[in-house]
């Protein structure tokens, strides 16, 4: 399965809002929880109707709707209906292949990103798309499926202290977005831990898959990157975003600290890579170095045998007359002359450092 593109089906070209779902289908249907939560008070709602929503329209409390599913766009239409979002953000909703971005409206603000999931039993990263829409007091979270890293967050909104319960909704969604950067550090921290202990590997002469697994570290690195690079972007315009929705003084703090949180990801990224690429040279003049001390080793032997070839070619002719043949003792001293010559070049060639 392609993980770097996907395909879109259709060829021609479509109005916004129907380009249809692009992916993979993960949940047999959609679901959609509701939190509602003030610093007094908090509530859960699981697996409700999308006619339910229109009464956190206006809500003066702060909720987060959460949709798992995207492959229903009749559902999505019914949910950006409700909340008047513009035809476009269905395509970036259903599009699981869109890239990371930021875009500010009128009312709104819109965050794609991606979220990581590392199996670590195979060492294969996948991406999950995720779209914020975050208005007045609602945010609403477009995902794949229910695997996601806000589950802190959510043992969090039921803590009547927390921080959460006491701010605004901007705070909310930066602190959704540094649980999901967190992500991508802790996959390439546990890919890191593997790569180093893979330098043992490039030594041995035992080991027969090293060249296989630096290129496995090489893919899953490039893949991490291809949706860090641009989620840093896309949270960068959302920390310098000039809209009336974020910059609230409870969150120039954790806006700071989710964009120094993706600088570090990126970096570990580009530090990995470094690390692989690094590796990938040190195994390759590790091989040249055993192919040339082996031809090195052939050659001498080479080079032994050439002097010794020549004497045997020598009383190998068919002349009559070889003043040696009529010696007795001629075959020993042929092998004696033969193995002092050998003898010779071996003490020369050690002498001279070559062995």
């Amino acid at each position: 399965m392609a993980r770097f593109l996907k395909k879109i089906s259709p060829n021609e070209v479509k109005a916004f809002g129907n380009l249809g779902f692009v992916g993979t289908q993960k949940m047999d249907r959609p679901i959609i929880d509701v939190y509602d939560f003030s610093d007094q008070e908090f509530s859960h709602k699981k697996d409700i109707e999308v006619e339910e929503l229109a009464q956190y329209r206006e809500s003066s409390s702060l909720t987060w709707i959460n949709v798992c599913g995207l492959h229903d766009t009749e559902i999505i239409r019914k949910i950006t209906a409700i909340f008047n979002l513009h035809p476009m953000v269905i395509d970036k909703i259903t599009n699981t292949g869109d890239r990371p971005s930021f875009e500010d409206y009128e009312n709104y603000v819109i965050l794609v990103l991606k979220m990581l999931h590392l199996d670590r039993e195979k060492l294969l990263m996948e991406s999950e798309h995720i779209l914020f829409a975050m208005f007045e007091n609602v945010l609403i979270t477009f995902q794949e499926n229910q695997q996601d890293p806000f589950e802190p967050i959510r043992e969090r909104l039921q803590k009547a202290e927390n921080r959460i319960r006491k701010s605004n909704i901007d705070y909310f969604l930066f602190a959704l977005v540094r649980a999901l950067i967190n992500k991508y550090t802790n996959s390439l921290e546990f890919i890191g831990q593997k790569i180093e202990m893979n330098e043992d590997d490039i030594f041995s002469k035992e080991s027969s898959n090293v060249l296989q697994q630096l290129n496995s570290f090489n893919q899953e690195i490039s893949f991490t990157s291809k949706v860090i690079r641009p989620a840093k972007d896309a949270i960068f315009s959302l920390c310098k975003s000039d809209s009336e929705l974020i910059g609230q003084e409870d969150s120039q703090y954790i806006s700071s600290n989710v964009y120094d949180s993706i600088l570090i990801a990126s970096d570990s990224c580009e530090n990995y890579r470094m690390m692989v690429h690094d590796q990938l040279n040190i195994y390759h003049m590790n091989v040249s170095s055993r192919l040339n001390e082996m031809f090195r080793v052939l050659t001498i032997f080479s080079v032994i045998f050439v002097p010794l070839t020549f004497v045997a070619g020598i009383y190998g002719m068919n002349f009559e007359v070889i003043p040696e043949l009529s010696n007795p003792y001629g075959y020993f001293i042929t092998w004696g002359v033969m193995l002092t010559m050998a003898g010779f070049m071996l003490f020369y060639f050690k002498r001279k450092g070559w062995l």
